[in-house]
């Protein structure tokens, strides 16, 4: 087996919001799309937090609950872009986001020194 190079991977956070109206098998079948999908393009998840059904704070795609699920994760930039498109397209999803922690800890960082 080859080792993997890791020198271009990047630690990311993402949050992804289904359909709470789907049956439990469904939520479950496209949560592992989404993680099949991740892997599929070479990141890998490093913790899963399920936070389960919450109230939207306004209708999303005329749904009034949300299904959701914080990952935390390891990919390089051009497939971040990649999985983003893909999310994008997933009509199970009705909203994602993925912040580059490394970025925001780098900030953090500086904001932090220049005090």
């Amino acid at each position: 087996m080859a080792k993997r190079d890791t020198k271009d991977l990047r630690k990311y956070e993402m949050m992804v919001v289904i359909k709470a109206s789907l049956p439990d098998t469904q939520k479950k079948q496209a949560l592992k799309k989404i993680t099949d999908q991740l892997v599929t393009l070479g990141g890998s998840i490093e913790e899963e937090q399920v936070w389960g059904k919450r109230h939207l704070a306004f209708p999303i795609k005329k749904q009034q609950e949300g299904y959701y699920v914080v990952y935390n994760l390891f990919m390089r930039p051009e497939q971040a872009a990649e999985f983003n498109r893909l999310l994008n397209i997933d009509s199970d999803v009705l909203r994602f986001i993925i912040r580059n922690v490394d970025a925001f800890e780098k900030i953090t960082m500086h904001t932090e020194q220049s005090k």
